[in-house]
């Protein structure tokens, strides 16, 4: 979903992953995506970091969501995105097993290409 999600799904309706990375892989990452320099992506991704932050602040009152409001957290410093994507499928079949539900994720990425 996006910023703030972690607050308003209900655990055990949604599965909450929060994807992390050390800040310099982070910039490395965006300059990447950006096509731009590591300087500007350093700045770039402060800036947009600030305003995740406000907005958190703002609407729900903290600064970041902590651990506690996640399922699983992903980190892409040593893990590669196939990697990050089998670990929160394996989670999302688990978790709807546990409280009952019947959707696998292979149903759910079906429906997605339907």
């Amino acid at each position: 979903m996006g910023r703030g999600a972690a607050f308003l799904a209900e655990p055990g309706k949604a599965l909450r992953v929060r994807v992390v990375a050390p800040r310099d892989v982070r910039i490395a990452n965006f300059a990447r995506y950006e096509n731009t320099s590591l300087e500007e992506a350093a700045k770039r991704l402060e800036r947009i970091e600030k305003e995740r932050a406000e907005f958190l602040k703002r609407y729900f009152g903290a600064e970041e969501a902590g651990a506690t409001c996640y399922d699983l957290a992903v980190n892409t410093q040593c893990l590669d995105h196939d990697v990050c994507v089998e670990l929160i499928l394996h989670a999302y079949e688990h978790l709807f097993k546990c409280h009952g539900g019947h959707v696998s994720a292979e149903a759910s990425s079906q429906q997605g290409k339907a």
